[in-house]
C-alpha cells in the first residue's frame, strides 16, 4: 500500500480535497452534510481518517464498509489487523455496558453500543456519557485513594494495572463533561497533561471544572518527555515509576482558576482543605488562544509552520495573516449579515508583544506576496506610466506654443489659434498619468493617507511592527499637537473622505477601506490612552487586540524551517485574491 494508492482512492469517493503538510488532506465529509472541509486522512498513516463534525474516525477498513464499497486489491496486503487492538468497556454504577471505545493499529478509535440484540451500534446518539472505570472511581473516595485522570484509556489502565486509581473520558482531548464533575466531589485529583497543546488545554479545562469539587486538584506536567503527545505511558516506559509520580502529584501545588470579570481584572481561585486563599494579583487574566485550526488548511499550515519556525506565538501570525487576507480582499469582498445590513472586510489589529519577540521577521514573511505583487505591477505599469507622462509634457509644450502663437495673431487667424491652444490646454489637463499601484503603507501622515487612498481606488494598508503611525495620528507633525485621525475613523467605517486644502485640488474618496496590522510593544499602547481624542472619539474601540503568550525564554533551538511547499501555496493563494478585481 502506497501514499499515492491512498491518495488515488480517497480522490474518487471524497470532493474538496485540499493538501497540507505531512501528508494530511482535507474534504467535504461524505458521511453527512459538510460545507466546512470537516473530514481529513493522512497518507503517511495508512489513510487513518477523522471527520471532526462528529461522525467518527477510523481507518481505510471502516470507510469501505461505511460507504458500502469493496476495499480495494492492494488493500488486502495490509499487514494491520482489521480487529480492534483494544476495546475500553464504559459501565454504570451497576456495572451495566453503556457503551464501548474501540482502538486499532494504526491509531485509529472508533465507538459503538449495543443494540440490545446481540449486535452494535456505530453511534453513541442518545447514550450515556461516564467517566471510564466509574466503578473503581466510585470506591475510590472512602479509601482515600488519590485519582489520576488522564488523556485515553490505555494510560488509564497501566495506572490500575500498578495499583492506582486512575480514570479518563471518551472522545480524548477537549470532550469533558460537565456532567462529570460529581463523581469527584471530596476526592484529591491529579489531572496528568500529554505534552502537546491539546493535551495541556484539555487538562487545564479538566482541572477548572473540578475545582469547586473536588478536595483538591493539581495539573501534573511529567518532567522528561522529549515527544511530542507523549503520556504517562510514555513516560513511565522511560523508566520512571509510579511512586515518583505520587511523590511529583504530592508536590505540585494546587491548580489556580483565573476567572475574568470585567475589563483586565479577575478573581483567582484556589482549591484546598484549610488553607488561605491566595492574593488577587492586579490586572491579572487568562485569555484564550487563537483559533488557529478555523483557518483555511492554507492558512493554518503557514500560520502553525511559521509560528514553529520563528518560535513566536500561533496568535502573531494569525492575527498579522487576518490584516494580510483584509489587505488582499477589501473593496472586493463584503459581507451581507442579514438583508439590509452589509459589512466591509477591512479590519484595524494591534498585537501586543514586548521587544525581541520578532515581531517585523514573521510581518516581512506575511507580507512577502504583498510586496512581491506590488513589484511585478510597478514594472508592468512603468512604461504606461512614462508614456502617459511623455504624452502630457508632449500636450503642454504644444499648448505653450500655440498659445504662444494665438498671442501674436491678429483677427480671424487669432481666434483659430486660440481655439488650438484651449483644446491642446484641456487634453493635457484631462490627461490621466496613472500611478505606481501601491497597497501598503508604513510611515505616512494622515494627509497624505487621504491622497494615497484617493490614488489606490479608495484602498490601502497600514502594516508594521512599530507604533510610528500612532504618534503621527496624534500630531507629531501638527502645530498644536493635537491629533487628527479623522481619515482612519472614516476609512475604517467607509464613509466618504472630502479634503480641502489651501493652494491644492479638493480629493473626494468614496466608500473608503483601510486596513491596520500593527504589532507594537506594551508601552505604545499604555501611552494611547493618555493621547487627547484616542478614546473620546472612538478611535481605540474600533481595533480588534490580542495579547498572545511570551515565547521569550521558552523558544526551541534549532526548530525546523517552514517547507518550501507550504510557503508557495500559501504566497499563491494570497496572489490569487490580490488579482481578484474591484468591481
Amino acid at each position: 500500500m502506497t501514499s499515492a494508492e491512498i491518495d488515488a482512492f480517497y480522490a474518487e469517493h471524497l470532493s474538496g480535497i485540499s493538501r497540507s503538510a505531512n501528508g494530511q488532506r482535507y474534504a467535504r465529509c461524505p458521511f453527512h452534510d459538510d460545507r466546512k472541509a470537516s473530514f481529513s486522512y493522512n497518507i503517511e498513516k495508512d489513510g487513518v481518517w477523522t471527520c471532526h463534525g462528529n461522525c467518527g474516525t477510523g481507518n481505510l477498513h471502516d470507510f469501505c464498509r461505511r460507504m458500502n464499497l469493496p476495499e480495494p486489491s492492494w488493500l488486502n496486503g495490509r499487514t494491520s489487523s482489521h480487529e480492534p487492538a483494544a476495546v475500553y468497556d464504559y459501565r454504570d454504577e451497576d456495572g451495566t455496558l453503556l457503551y464501548q471505545v474501540l482502538r486499532y493499529d494504526p491509531k485509529a478509535f472508533r465507538q459503538r453500543r449495543p443494540d440490545g440484540r446481540g449486535g452494535w451500534l456505530w453511534s453513541l446518539e442518545g447514550v450515556r456519557r461516564v467517566p471510564y472505570r466509574l466503578q473503581e472511581l466510585i470506591k475510590a473516595k472512602p479509601q482515600g485513594m488519590r485519582m489520576f485522570i488522564v488523556e485515553g484509556e490505555k494510560d488509564a489502565d497501566r495506572l490500575v494495572q500498578l495499583g492506582e486509581a486512575a480514570t479518563t473520558n471518551s472522545g480524548g482531548a477537549g470532550k469533558w463533561r460537565e456532567e462529570f464533575s460529581r463523581y469527584f466531589e471530596g476526592l484529591n485529583v491529579s489531572v496528568i497533561a500529554d505534552n502537546d497543546v491539546p493535551g495541556l488545554n484539555h487538562a487545564q479545562g479538566v482541572a477548572a471544572a473540578l475545582s469547586n469539587v473536588a478536595a483538591s486538584v493539581n495539573i501534573l506536567n511529567l518532567p522528561g518527555i522529549d515527544v511530542k503527545g507523549g503520556d504517562v505511558s510514555d513516560w513511565l516506559d522511560s523508566g520512571h515509576t509510579v511512586e515518583e509520580l505520587l511523590k511529583l502529584a504530592d508536590a505540585v501545588p494546587p491548580y489556580i482558576k483565573v476567572v475574568q470579570e470585567s475589563g483586565y481584572y479577575s478573581r483567582v481561585e484556589q482549591r484546598e482543605s484549610g488553607t488561605w486563599e491566595l492574593p488577587v494579583p492586579f490586572q491579572a487574566y487568562r485569555l484564550p488562544d487563537f483559533p488557529t485550526d478555523s483557518l483555511p488548511g492554507w492558512a493554518r499550515d503557514f500560520v502553525k509552520g511559521e509560528a514553529f519556525a520563528t518560535q513566536t506565538p500561533e496568535d502573531l501570525a494569525a492575527m498579522l495573516f487576518l490584516a494580510i487576507m483584509a489587505c488582499a480582499c477589501q473593496k472586493k469582498v463584503a459581507v451581507l449579515v442579514r438583508y439590509g445590513w452589509i459589512e466591509p472586510v477591512n479590519v484595524f489589529l494591534v498585537i501586543v508583544l514586548p521587544p525581541g519577540c520578532r515581531k517585523t521577521r514573521l510581518l516581512s514573511a506575511l507580507e512577502e506576496p504583498i510586496c512581491k505583487f506590488e513589484e511585478d505591477m510597478a514594472a508592468e505599469m512603468a512604461e504606461i506610466i512614462a508614456a502617459a507622462e511623455t504624452r502630457y509634457h508632449i500636450l503642454q509644450a504644444k499648448a505653450q506654443k500655440a498659445n504662444a502663437k494665438a498671442a501674436g495673431a491678429e483677427g480671424a487667424e487669432a481666434e483659430t489659434l486660440a481655439k488650438q491652444a484651449e483644446a491642446l490646454a484641456y487634453e493635457a489637463a484631462t490627461t490621466v498619468i496613472p500611478v505606481i499601484p501601491r497597497l501598503v503603507a508604513d510611515d505616512v501622515t494622515p494627509e497624505r493617507l487621504a491622497t494615497m487612498l484617493k490614488e489606490q481606488g479608495g484602498a490601502m494598508s497600514l502594516l508594521s511592527a512599530e507604533g510610528g503611525i500612532f504618534d503621527l495620528m496624534s500630531g507629531r507633525y501638527g502645530k498644536d499637537g493635537t491629533g487628527n485621525f479623522d481619515v482612519l475613523l472614516k476609512s475604517h467605517a467607509g464613509d466618504t473622505i472630502r479634503v480641502d486644502r489651501v493652494g491644492r485640488p479638493s480629493e473626494y474618496v468614496t466608500h473608503p477601506a483601510l486596513t491596520m496590522g500593527l504589532a507594537v510593544q506594551p508601552d505604545v499602547i499604555e501611552g494611547l490612552v493618555r493621547k487627547p481624542g484616542f478614546r473620546g472619539r472612538g478611535l481605540l474601540g474600533r481595533f480588534f487586540y490580542s495579547l498572545p503568550k511570551n515565547l521569550l525564554g521558552r523558544r526551541k533551538i534549532g526548530a525546523s524551517p517552514l517547507s518550501d511547499a507550504i510557503r508557495e501555496v500559501f504566497n499563491k493563494k494570497i496572489r490569487d485574491l490580490l488579482l481578484i478585481p474591484v468591481e
